[in-house]
């Protein structure tokens, strides 16, 4: 088992490792700035179909995205 294929990434680490703001991210992915904004505090579970366009940007797997 490698563990970095069992690594868990914050969405906000993922985003800043990118340089991206939460509304050039929201753009990408096609959500608010806001939706995004929740998602990093935790305000709001993300949709199945927003995480699969978050792991298919940040190359990782869906479940990693926390």
């Amino acid at each position: 088992m490698n563990i970095i294929n069992e690594a868990v990434y914050p969405l906000k680490a993922l985003r800043i490792a990118k340089d991206l703001s939460q509304k050039e991210l929201a753009e990408i992915i096609g959500a608010t700035d806001i939706s995004v904004h929740n998602w990093e505090h935790g305000k709001h579970k993300m949709s199945d179909r927003n995480r699969y366009k978050l792991a298919k940007f940040f190359e990782v797997r869906p479940e990693q995205i926390v």
